[in-house]
């Protein structure tokens, strides 16, 4: 608990107006909508294999083990 003592006299002696004026917001970043559009593709992609694959290949006649495992297997 050493560390508490120093760290709550910085955190009372900040100036909110200032630190606020320095904050920016990702909707003008170039680099923030890239990496928002990778991890959203990213994400449906994975949702896509996991979710949406097995069944289709159940459907397609495989068995539930082969249509789980199809990631597994090469």
């Amino acid at each position: 608990m050493a560390w508490f003592a120093p760290a709550a006299h910085r955190l009372a002696h900040r100036e909110p107006a200032a630190e606020a004026a320095t904050v920016r917001l990702p909707w003008r970043s170039r680099a923030a909508w890239l990496l928002a559009a990778f991890l959203s593709a990213q994400s449906f992609l994975a949702y896509a294999y996991l979710a949406w694959l097995p069944p289709d290949y159940q459907a397609r006649g495989w068995s539930s083990e082969a249509a789980g495992a199809r990631g597994t297997v090469a």
